[in-house]
């Protein structure tokens, strides 16, 4: 189950992959995919009755479907006439994110992660491989390739943060080699969001980690200050590896020079819109969507509370009745379904938070969920969230089987490898 469950919430990675290649699959992979582990719960829930269903489940089921109807009660006025049954369609898929880790009872957090943590840098090296002699290229294949850029880095870095968390799930040399080459994919591909969302995370982690105590961390401040200043020097070795990397990737590799001075261009352009406001388009754009949506929402009363209906984005903003988004899911949520829609929408994730308040601090997936909300508050659409709900949900029971012993509380971010209890 959890091999076809990891593929499902790749499907989306795999699917530009596919397309590169011309692979056929004669239906949608996420819909295969989505269909091969449903089915598969359906049938293992039959033969081995091994459902799961308690009060925590029914709680976020119901608030999931809560938020659900509501956004198909904005059908009823959107101003989409086709994608917005499309997108009530698709977001459904983020219920299967829910279903399986909830309510398959022999679900293994730790082999998902593991199997997670394994494939994505595996599709990154071949992305890594392909993308340089794709990277100007227009034709159909060489998009669909270039498409990536963005939400492979993204994965990469969640892979990288989860690495870092946990020590247990691969060999030593295993893990450091898989830490070193998500970092590489995230410098070459020039995504700037995850790049700034990781060290962001870093830096918020690394400051409660040092300034609130820890029951599963020693107290003794002799103690904490050698934790920290291995995790300091383990940070500056690897960094130290994938600069190297780096440096002999674009001297030998072909054209990996011009993907690098791509990466670059990005970083710098990012820097002077950063101090100067201008000079980096994909910022400008995202900017003027962000305005957009801003306006359109404190345009009237009605506009704030209920918004335009499902789906009425794209055709507002660009004319056309297909998919198109602020890239931020608030807004998104807000703009399509009113404030009500964000209320209805934020039940879920106060519950999830509350279901893992039992040291919160110490559960390496509440950090990996914090990476992944910072880059929906800047990229994605509603329907995009799969891998999002996953990870909550998972927070939440990891967040169970620690506080009931079932899995080690796992000291995060240390030298050495945990061992189970």
């Amino acid at each position: 189950m959890e091999y076809f469950f990891v593929l499902y919430i790749l499907s989306g990675l795999i699917k530009g992959f596919l397309n590169f290649f011309n692979i056929p699959t004669f239906i949608d992979f996420t819909m295969l995919t989505g269909f091969i582990v449903t089915m598969g719960l359906f049938f293992r829930v039959l033969t081995h009755n091994i459902f799961s269903f308690d009060k925590t489940s029914f709680i976020l089921l119901a608030f999931f479907l809560l938020f659900y109807v509501w956004i198909n009660l904005t059908l009823m006025y959107s101003v989409s006439q086709h994608y917005s049954y499309q997108k009530s369609l698709l977001f459904l898929t983020n219920l299967i994110s829910i279903i399986i880790p909830l309510f398959y009872k022999s679900f293994q957090i730790k082999k998902f992660l593991k199997l997670f943590a394994l494939l994505t840098p595996i599709l990154g090296v071949i992305f890594l491989m392909i993308f340089p002699s794709v990277i100007y290229k227009s034709t159909d294949e060489a998009q669909a390739l270039q498409s990536l850029y963005l939400s492979l880095p993204q994965l990469c870095g969640l892979c990288l943060l989860l690495l870092f968390l946990i020590h247990d799930l691969f060999p030593l040399a295993v893990h450091y080699l898989l830490i070193i080459i998500n970092a590489l994919v995230i410098i070459l591909s020039g995504a700037r969001g995850p790049l700034v969302f990781l060290i962001l995370v870093f830096i918020f982690y690394f400051f409660i980690r040092g300034m609130v105590p820890s029951h599963h961390l020693s107290q003794n401040i002799t103690i904490r200050k050698q934790i920290n200043l291995l995790r300091f020097f383990k940070i500056l070795i690897i960094s130290g590896a994938v600069v190297a990397l780096t440096v002999l990737l674009v001297s030998y590799v072909p054209n990996m020079e011009k993907v690098f001075a791509r990466s670059q261009d990005r970083m710098e352009s990012l820097f002077d819109f950063a101090t100067s406001g201008t000079g980096d388009a994909s910022a400008e754009e995202r900017i003027l969507r962000l305005r957009y949506a801003f306006d359109r929402i404190a345009e009237n009363f009605r506009a704030t509370m209920v918004g335009y209906g499902l789906g009425s984005y794209g055709i507002m903003f660009e004319g056309i009745d297909e998919r198109s988004y602020p890239h931020n899911i608030i807004l998104e949520i807000w703009f399509e379904t009113g404030l009500i829609g964000v209320l209805a929408f934020m039940p879920f994730f106060v519950f999830v938070v509350y279901a893992s308040r039992h040291s919160i601090s110490d559960n390496p997936i509440a950090w990996c969920s914090l990476f992944l909300f910072l880059n929906f508050m800047k990229s994605g659409s509603l329907v995009d969230l799969r891998i999002f709900f996953c990870f909550l949900v998972i927070m939440v029971l990891l967040s169970r089987k620690q506080y009931a012993k079932e899995m080690p509380n796992y000291n995060v971010a240390l030298p050495i490898r945990t061992q189970e209890s």
